[in-house]
C-alpha cells in the first residue's frame, strides 16, 4: 500500500515554532524582573512631618503680609509692581524701557533688587514672594527678575500671566 502525496499532506499537523515563543516569555520574564526592582528603588519613605499648634488668641502674627511682585509689559515699557496687604498694605510701581528683551537685563535685576531690599528692610519676617510675569515678558527677563529676587527672598513662588492680567484689570477700575 502506498501513500499518496495528499494523504500525506491531511495527516501531518503543522507544530508550532517554540523557538520564538520561549524568546518573548524570556522577555516578558526579564521585563517583570526588572520593574519589581525599579519599583523597590523608587519607593519614597517620607519622614514624618512635624505639626504646630495654633492658638486663635495669639494676635502677634496679625493679617498676613502675602507680598506679590508683578512683571507687565506695555508697548516698549516694562512695569514692576509690588503689592502687599496685611495690616499696612501698600505698592510700589517702577518702570523702565524695553531695549532687547532676548537679552540678559542688568537694570531690570537692579530695579527688582532695589523693590524687594526696600520692602524686606520693612517686613524681615517675610520669607516668601509671589511672582508673575505677563505672557508678553521673555524667559531673560523673567531670569532677570528672579536674580533680583532671590538676593533678599529665600522662597519664590510663580504666579500664572493670568494673575498679571487680573492686576492690571483690578488697578484699572473693572
Amino acid at each position: 500500500m502506498s501513500l499518496d502525496s495528499t494523504e500525506l499532506h491531511r495527516r501531518h499537523v503543522p507544530e508550532p515554532e517554540l523557538v520564538p515563543i520561549l524568546d518573548a516569555l524570556t522577555c516578558i520574564i526579564f521585563f517583570l524582573m526588572y520593574t519589581t526592582t525599579f519599583m523597590e528603588l523608587t519607593s519614597v519613605i517620607l519622614p514624618p512631618s512635624s505639626t504646630s499648634l495654633v492658638s486663635k488668641t495669639d494676635q502677634s502674627k496679625g493679617i498676613p503680609v502675602i507680598p506679590k511682585l508683578f512683571i507687565d509689559v506695555v508697548d516698549r515699557t516694562i512695569v514692576v509692581k509690588m503689592k502687599w496687604s496685611g495690616s499696612n498694605p501698600g505698592s510700589t510701581t517702577k518702570k523702565m524701557d524695553r531695549a532687547q528683551p532676548e537679552r540678559y537685563s542688568r537694570e531690570l535685576q537692579q530695579i527688582v533688587e532695589t523693590m524687594v531690599a526696600d520692602f524686606a528692610a520693612k517686613f524681615p519676617e517675610e520669607k516668601s514672594l509671589q511672582v508673575g510675569v505677563s505672557e508678553r515678558g521673555t524667559y531673560q527677563e523673567l531670569i532677570s527678575v528672579m536674580d533680583g529676587v532671590t538676593k533678599s527672598v529665600p522662597d519664590v513662588v510663580l504666579l500664572s500671566p493670568d494673575d498679571v492680567k487680573n492686576m492690571n484689570e483690578e488697578d484699572n477700575g473693572s
